[in-house]
């Protein structure tokens, strides 16, 4: 599996129509092109900052895909002001936690962003995804959590998703005990970490589209833990 990871800019302003064109005509690419598997697509709405990550079944189909979408892709940056600022591709070797169970509904995620993960470990996602739920199962509002690693480069990154900013807020101090036990346990660093609202997502097999828009930003009460 192949992902991709995307940082993009937007107009603050135009944030409701970046959220109707990403439903309307963004999605819908997606889901048509061959070997689309999962996605997420996520903003925070003071900075205009969001995030894109699209899972494909290699990388043959990520880059036919992202070919195939690039009409629709251009139109909807020019009609939101947006523009790119990163991208990165990832070589799964592994990903755990995209078919978890997830409980209630996910309107704001962290993305924490990892390095020096140990290579040739098929078996780090599931050990890091099962860490993670023994640290936030058992709190209120959370959604799920799901590990993506790169075995060439050590690189990795995980969403964790809560049902409203105020359990993501609630549950900060768990996170940096988290992120603690994380570099000591796995011998990683944390290379940084965003907070956004989740869009929408996109997965097992793009079979369904899940509206999971949220309301306004608290963002920098939890930012810098």
């Amino acid at each position: 599996m192949h992902a991709r990871l995307g940082r993009l800019r937007i107009d603050p302003a135009r944030v409701d129509r970046a959220m109707d064109l990403t439903r309307e005509r963004i999605i819908p690419a997606f889901a048509a092109q061959p070997g689309a598997l999962h996605g997420y697509w996520m903003v925070h709405r003071g900075s205009g900052h969001a995030m894109t990550v699209t899972c494909w079944e290699d990388e043959a189909t990520l880059a036919l895909g992202r070919s195939a979408m690039g009409e629709v892709r251009d139109a909807v940056m020019d009609a939101i002001g947006g523009h790119l600022v990163e991208t990165g591709s990832y070589l799964l070797d592994g990903v755990s936690g995209l078919e978890a169970p997830m409980h209630g509904r996910a309107e704001w995620s962290c993305v924490t962003f990892v390095e020096g993960l140990a290579r040739d470990g098929s078996r780090l996602p599931g050990e890091l995804t099962r860490t993670s739920h023994q640290l936030h199962d058992d709190e209120e509002g959370f959604h799920s959590v799901c590990w993506f690693v790169d075995d060439r480069s050590g690189l990795g990154f995980t969403i964790t998703s809560w049902e409203d900013e105020d359990a993501l807020i609630a549950a900060e101090p768990t996170g940096r005990r988290a992120r603690r036990r994380f570099e000591a346990a796995f011998g990683c660093h944390i290379d940084g970490r965003e907070v956004v609202e989740t869009l929408v997502a996109v997965g097992s097999g793009v079979t369904e589209i899940v509206d999971l828009t949220a309301t306004d930003s608290r963002v920098g009460a939890v930012e810098g833990g």
